[in-house]
């Protein structure tokens, strides 16, 4: 599965102080092996988008087929205070 980050995740994801390569670890292992994080991935509710909880940060992400290829688009990264918004 390949990574994408929209220009706003990318931007909050460089805000982002110390917990910035755990996220990047997180998103990566993700990626390899979706079952490995399967407690930590969840759908949300009216959405086709899903989350990653990476202590107190969320990853929003959608998942797009495009025929072969699968790609893990990031669309905001933010604290879980926030996230929802």
């Amino acid at each position: 599965m390949k990574i994408q980050f929209t220009d706003e995740a990318a931007k909050e994801l460089k805000k982002i102080g110390p917990v910035r390569d755990a996220i990047l670890a997180k998103l990566e292992q993700y990626a390899a092996d979706p079952k490995s994080l399967a407690n930590n991935v969840k759908p949300l509710k009216g959405s086709d988008a899903y989350r990653l909880r990476v202590g107190n940060y969320r990853v929003l992400f959608v998942i797009l087929e495009d025929g072969a290829v699968t790609i893990m688009e990031v669309t905001a990264v933010r604290h879980r205070s926030k996230a929802y918004d």
